[in-house]
C-alpha cells in the first residue's frame, strides 16, 4: 500500500489510467482532477471543472490526450491538460451516460445510457448505432453495465438479473443470458473468451463468454462487489467491495491473492494500470490510493491450493490467546 493519493469528502465516481499510464483521471461529486502516479503529483488542467459527471474514460489513443466524460445530461469530451472547453457530443437520445466502454485499439468508443446502449468512431465521435440492448427490457428497469470484447466483436450489457451479449458493430443481440443478480460492473478478459461480474450479492463471478456459465469458484466479499479489473495480461482478477476491501484473485482458480486491501470506506472503483504494475482504488469517502501488485500465485494443484488457503484463513481469525 501506497499513502492516499487524493482525500476529500465526495464520493468518487469514477478513476481511469491513461493508455502510457502516467495519468491518472479522477472524477467525483464535485471535481475532476489529473494525477501524476509517479510523482504522485496533482496536474494541472486548464479547465476549471465543476462536476457532475458520472464516469469518466482517457481516450485509447494515446496521441488523441483527451478525456470521455458521462454525464446526467449526455456525453462529452474534453483535452487534458491543456484543453479550454468541454465539446458536447450528439447522443442520439441516450440520456443520463453513467457508463463508458473504450476499445483498447482506439477505434470505437461504446456508450451506455439509461435504456440504450451506442457504438461511436472514437476519433470522429459519429454515432453508428444507437438500441437497446433487449426488446424485452422490463419497464423501470436500467442498463447496469457494460464490457467490450477486446477486438470489439461483442459487448456484454446487464440490466436487472440478466444480460445480453450484442454483436459489436450493429448492436443486435446474440444471445440473452439468465444471470440471477444485478451485475454492478464487468470486464472481458484480454483473450475474450470470460466475463469478470461484480454482483450485487457480495460476489464476483468469472463467466464463460459464449455460455454464461460459471467458471470456477465465486469469489466472496462481505458486501455488494460495486468493481472489478482485470490484469493487462489476465493473471490476475481484482474486486472492489462495500465492505471497505479491494481483493486479488488468481485468475487461474479464482482464489485470493494477499490479505484485503483495506479502506476508510466502501471501495466504488478500481482500475489497473496499463504496464500492470499497480491498480488504484476509489471509495465513497473521497479517498483515492494506489497499491502495488501482490506475490505471484502459489504452485500446486486446486485442492491443495484451497486447503493451504483455508488453513491460512483459520489461523488469521483465530483469537488471540
Amino acid at each position: 500500500m501506497r499513502p492516499d493519493l487524493r482525500i476529500t469528502s465526495y464520493s468518487i465516481h469514477w478513476l481511469d489510467f491513461s493508455p502510457t499510464g502516467d495519468r491518472l483521471a479522477v472524477a467525483d461529486d464535485r471535481t475532476f482532477d489529473l494525477f501524476d502516479p509517479r510523482t504522485r503529483k496533482r496536474v494541472p488542467i486548464a479547465l476549471d471543472l465543476y462536476n457532475d459527471a458520472l464516469t469518466v474514460r482517457f481516450d485509447a489513443s494515446a496521441e488523441r490526450a483527451r478525456v470521455f466524460q458521462g454525464t446526467r445530461d449526455g456525453l462529452d469530451w474534453f483535452a487534458v491538460p491543456n484543453g479550454k472547453k468541454v465539446e458536447p457530443v450528439p447522443s442520439l437520445g441516450l440520456g443520463r451516460v453513467h457508463r463508458l466502454e473504450p476499445l483498447r485499439d482506439g477505434t470505437a468508443l461504446f456508450v451506455m445510457g439509461s435504456t440504450l446502449v451506442a457504438r461511436y468512431d472514437a476519433a470522429t465521435l459519429k454515432a453508428s448505432k444507437s438500441r437497446p440492448p433487449t426488446q424485452a427490457l422490463p419497464a423501470g428497469v436500467e442498463l447496469s453495465a457494460i464490457a467490450a470484447r477486446p477486438d470489439g466483436r461483442e459487448v456484454f450489457v446487464a440490466f436487472g438479473d440478466s444480460a445480453a451479449v450484442l454483436e459489436g458493430d450493429a448492436l443486435t443481440p446474440l444471445r440473452e443470458w439468465a444471470i440471477g443478480d444485478e451485475v454492478l460492473d464487468a470486464r472481458y478478459t484480454p483473450t475474450g473468451d470470460k466475463i469478470l461480474l461484480a454482483m450485487r450479492s457480495n460476489a464476483a463471478e468469472l463467466r464463460d463468454a459464449q455460455t454464461g456459465a460459471r467458471v470456477g469458484p465465486q469469489m466472496p466479499h462481505e458486501r455488494a462487489v460495486t468493481g472489478v479489473a482485470i490484469s493487462p495480461n489476465g493473471a490476475l482478477l481484482v474486486t472492489a467491495s462495500r465492505d471497505g476491501t479491494a481483493r486479488f484473485w488468481d485468475a487461474a482458480t479464482n482464489l485470493p491473492l494477499g490479505t484485503p486491501l483495506r479502506h476508510a470506506g466502501p471501495v466504488t472503483h478500481v482500475a489497473f494500470a496499463p504496464d500492470g504494475g499497480h491498480i488504484a482504488t476509489g471509495t465513497g469517502t473521497g479517498h483515492v490510493t494506489l497499491w502495488d501488485i501482490p506475490p505471484k500465485p502459489r504452485k500446486g494443484t486446486l485442492e491443495e491450493l484451497r486447503e493451504t488457503f483455508g488453513k491460512k484463513e483459520h489461523r488469521e481469525k483465530a483469537p488471540a490467546q
